[in-house]
């Protein structure tokens, strides 16, 4: 069986690995296989990460995801694993709304798909063509959050301006991608504009499912601690 509580250490939750001994013999065969140096060069690690792994000592979850999607041949994932999304609201059109206190305040999700979106977040889905208990999905993976960029364009995201509540919408360029408007999903209404690269926090949306995927499996907090330092950034503001 494996060792859950190892498993939150080094971020090995989806792996079958029992414990650092094992995740130590890992690393060594890595480096005696490709050289410490290859592996530094290919995974983005310092030195001292492989040295921590070498001596059974704990790693971040950054630096562990780091290296297993660089080797993926080497871990097997457990897909009976369930994992938590938090629901940060509920988008009501264009609106994004705090939730009440009768509402679900997490969604489960495979934990391996967590790991795939990770740092992800789920709205509560009330729009006017939206099934009854659907949540949408919003990640930051692999894009450029802090800006508004060419990433965002022609695309369905989440804004958070300073000093201002955060919207919902379609993000539009001009001709010469310049500048660029957030537009309403379903009336085209236009509910903020600015240039490119203005330096404001975005979401984008990744896909729409049922509230109730897993609701009876039990679920541990996976994904919570890749939100939280987000969330706290975000909406800091709107919470003084």
């Amino acid at each position: 069986m494996v060792d859950k509580s190892v498993f939150i250490k080094i971020g090995m939750q989806n792996v079958n690995i029992k414990d650092l001994t094992e995740a130590s013999e890992v690393i060594k065969y890595l480096i005696k296989k490709y050289s410490a140096s290859e592996i530094i060069k290919k995974t983005g690690v310092d030195k001292n990460v492989l040295y921590r792994l070498e001596h059974q000592q704990n790693i971040t979850l950054e630096n562990w995801l780091k290296i297993k999607r660089c080797f993926p041949e080497l871990f097997v994932p457990d897909n009976t694993e369930i994992g938590e999304i938090p629901i940060m609201g509920q988008l009501t059109g264009n609106k994004v709304l705090p939730l009440n206190p009768a509402q679900p305040k997490i969604f489960n999700a495979p934990k391996k798909a967590i790991e795939d979106w990770s740092p992800c977040v789920a709205y509560i889905n009330n729009q006017p063509n939206a099934f009854t208990g659907t949540v949408r999905v919003f990640s930051t993976r692999g894009i450029d959050d802090t800006k508004i960029n060419q990433q965002c364009f022609n695309r369905l995201i989440i804004i958070f301006p300073e000093d201002e509540l955060p919207r919902f919408g379609v993000c539009r360029p001009n001709e010469k991608w310049t500048t660029w408007q957030l537009l309403d999903a379903y009336t085209g209404e236009k509910l903020s504009s600015g240039k490119i690269n203005d330096e404001i926090n975005w979401w984008r949306y990744t896909f729409t499912t049922s509230l109730y995927l897993m609701e009876n499996e039990t679920s541990q907090q996976y994904n919570q601690k890749n939100t939280e330092q987000w969330y706290h950034n975000v909406h800091k503001l709107s919470h003084d």
